[in-house]
C-alpha cells in the first residue's frame, strides 16, 4: 500500500492558506465463497483448522485494468468459481485490491487583530475539493448478488465556514 501526503502553508499579512493532498493505493480485499461448506460438519472442521472463511477457486487473473474498473464490476468476477463441497478453495487470502483513494482539502484563514491579546480568526475550509468519491470496498462474497460491485462511497465535498475568537 502506498501513501502520499503533501501539504503547504502560506502566510501573508494575517492571511493563511493551507492545502493538503493525500493519495493511497486501495487496500487488500479478502474474498469468500457463499457456498461449498457443509453446515454441520465441514464448517466446524474448517474453523478448527484455521480456515474460518471459505475461499473460492481462482482460475485466472482477478485484476482488471484501471480503465475497465467500474462500480458495477470492479474486478474480474469470471476469475473465481465456487469450490466443490468438502474442499478448500485455491484463492489466496487477498487476491484483489480495493479502489484507490485520492483527496484534496483546502483552507483559507484570515486573522483580524482587535488588540495585542485578542483576535478573530475567519475560516473557510473545503474538504474533498475535487469531489472525488472515496469508493467503498467491492462486494467480496462469490455467489451473492452484486459480487464484484461497489455500492457504497464516503462523504462528498464538504464546505464549512467558521469564526474563532482568540483571547
Amino acid at each position: 500500500m502506498t501513501h502520499r501526503v503533501d501539504g503547504a502553508k502560506h502566510e501573508l499579512a494575517g492571511q493563511y492558506s493551507e492545502r493538503v493532498r493525500a493519495a493511497c493505493a486501495g487496500s487488500n480485499q479478502e474474498l469468500a465463497s457463499a457456498t461449498g461448506v457443509d453446515e454441520c460438519t465441514s464448517k466446524k472442521a474448517l474453523i478448527r483448522s484455521g480456515f474460518g472463511t471459505q475461499r473460492p477457486n481462482l482460475i485466472s487473473n482477478p485484476n482488471l485494468p484501471e480503465s475497465k474498473q467500474t462500480t458495477a464490476q470492479f474486478f474480474n468476477i469470471a476469475a473465481f468459481t465456487v469450490v466443490p463441497q468438502f474442499t478448500i478453495g485455491t484463492s489466496s487470502r487477498n487476491p484483489v485490491r480495493g479502489p484507490n483513494y485520492r483527496n484534496a482539502d483546502f483552507a483559507l484563514i484570515k486573522r483580524v487583530y482587535l488588540s495585542e491579546t485578542r483576535n478573530l480568526e475567519l475560516r473557510a475550509e473545503a474538504f474533498n475539493v475535487t469531489n472525488t468519491p472515496p469508493l467503498g470496498a467491492a462486494n467480496a462474497v462469490l455467489a451473492s448478488p452484486g459480487f464484484g460491485s461497489i455500492t457504497s462511497a464516503g462523504d462528498p465535498r464538504v464546505i464549512q465556514l467558521g469564526v474563532k475568537f482568540n483571547f
